[in-house]
């Protein structure tokens, strides 16, 4: 394993920026940022905090919101061509 470190957590930053291991200290860090206290912090499932760093990346313009999907009734699905 040459040029790793051992502190490394085995994944590391990939290339384009597209995603970072969230280990402990990210997510203290992230809900420091959300002003969450440590117990709040710690008892907060994965998935949700997953969701509120995503939606402070929305808020501070470093990601875009996903695009909304139309949904159709059947009317407007039958009058597409």
């Amino acid at each position: 394993m040459a040029g790793r470190r051992s502190g490394d957590p085995g994944k590391g930053r990939k290339k384009n920026g597209q995603s970072v291991k969230l280990t402990l200290p990210w997510f203290l860090f992230y809900g420091r940022m959300l002003h969450m206290t440590r117990q709040e912090i710690l008892i907060t499932q994965y998935s949700e905090m997953v969701d509120m760093i995503t939606c402070l990346s929305i808020y501070n313009g470093t990601l875009q919101p996903a695009a909304t999907q139309t949904i159709y009734n059947f009317d407007a699905a039958m009058a597409v061509e």
